[in-house]
């Protein structure tokens, strides 16, 4: 890419992030009840999980309501309880990356399999959304299925084309 180019796509990164941050919804399928003896240590880490989220560098925004989980910590998703989410919003891909991969989060992450099964398809999905725009469950859901059945486009993304799509926003 010549120095032009470069200098533009600078730009327009820049302008892209002064008007969108970054959406991400997780799910996961829980290997056993919420309740379960099996899942007691990723249940009783939550809300130090979400306080360390919340604190981050780039933290925008998590949804927090849930009849299930009242402290907001998972939602139940399509009545079965034992698949669980978290939607949350970021001021950037590295602030996202930071926290997933960084700190107490990512001696969560690399536990995963203790507590959750492999899923076969996609269980995150990204997409950004205007700055004064706070996505809903459903939204997140539909943008997930979007990846799942057409594949990564500025509609629907992960990590590993995201920063394609920081000039494309919809």
């Amino acid at each position: 890419m010549d120095d032009y180019h470069y200098l533009s796509s600078l730009i327009i990164i820049q302008a892209n992030s002064m008007t969108h941050y970054l959406a991400h919804l997780n799910i996961a399928k829980l290997r056993a009840p919420i309740d379960d003896p099996m899942i007691k240590e990723f249940k009783d880490g939550v809300d130090t999980i979400n306080a360390l989220a919340e604190e981050s560098p780039g933290f925008i925004w998590r949804m927090k309501e849930d009849p299930i989980m009242p402290d907001g910590s998972t939602y139940v998703l399509m009545n079965d309880p034992s698949l669980i989410a978290t939607l949350s919003v970021w001021e950037t891909v590295a602030a996202l990356k930071n926290f997933t991969y960084q700190n107490a989060h990512g001696s969560y992450f690399k536990r995963r399999k203790e507590w959750f099964h492999n899923m076969v398809e996609a269980n995150y999905v990204l997409w950004y959304v205007k700055k004064d725009h706070q996505p809903s469950l459903a939204e997140a859901i539909t943008r997930l299925k979007f990846l799942r059945n057409k594949g990564e486009s500025s509609k629907a993304f992960t990590f590993k084309t995201a920063e394609q799509w920081m000039d494309v926003t919809s």
